[in-house]
């Protein structure tokens, strides 16, 4: 089973060593990460490889171990009642880049987001020495933030169907961090279960 990256951050929050956490996994010095307590629940259908083969977070954290490469992936989430109930996983990345608009990934989950009236998160995994964070790789000098938490935040403007809810798994890290996406750079992270 993979640490929540919500219990780190609770407790380096508790400690105020949140930028040591930061610094640690190469996440983005910007953002201002605080904890969530009510806990996501992650259904077997989308955790676990023995329901969805290729379509599931321990298949897809396999694959990118594996590869050491980023795959992107979307989950179907009941934002109210705060349950991942499906996965679907993207095409694969290299070890800095991965995309959902790559192949039939977005426009796949989007329409079972709409059959079954929930929302689409986004996920992506993250290779080894970066943790279950938005990370510190920005694309353009000037930007305020790094290309993780941009690229979130301008497809959930874009598209009304995208949740505010977000995963990053780091297979070298044995990390899965789900959280709430914010403006101005707030990261709420959520405890999660399965």
């Amino acid at each position: 089973m993979w640490s929540d990256f919500a219990q780190q951050v609770k407790i380096a929050k508790a400690d105020c060593k949140l930028s040591q956490l930061i610094r640690q996994f190469n996440g983005d010095r910007n953002l201002q990460l605080d904890y969530l307590t009510a806990s996501m629940i992650v259904l077997p259908e989308a955790f676990s490889k023995s329901f969805h083969r290729i379509n599931s977070l321990e298949q897809i954290n396999e694959r990118a171990q594996k590869n050491n490469c980023e795959i992107p992936f979307t989950c179907l989430i009941d934002e109210a009642a705060r349950i991942i109930t499906k996965t679907f996983r993207g095409q694969l990345g290299t070890k800095g880049f991965c995309s959902w608009d790559c192949g039939t990934l977005l426009p796949r989950s989007m329409q079972a987001a709409r059959a079954s009236g929930t929302k689409v998160m986004l996920g992506h995994t993250h290779p080894a020495g970066f943790g279950a964070i938005c990370s510190n790789v920005y694309y353009r000098r000037n930007d305020e933030f790094g290309g993780d938490y941009l690229e979130l935040l301008g497809l959930m403007k874009k598209f009304p169907i995208i949740s505010q809810f977000h995963a990053i798994m780091s297979p070298a890290e044995n990390q899965l961090g789900i959280f709430q996406l914010q403006t101005n750079g707030r990261v709420n992270y959520c405890p999660w279960r399965t």
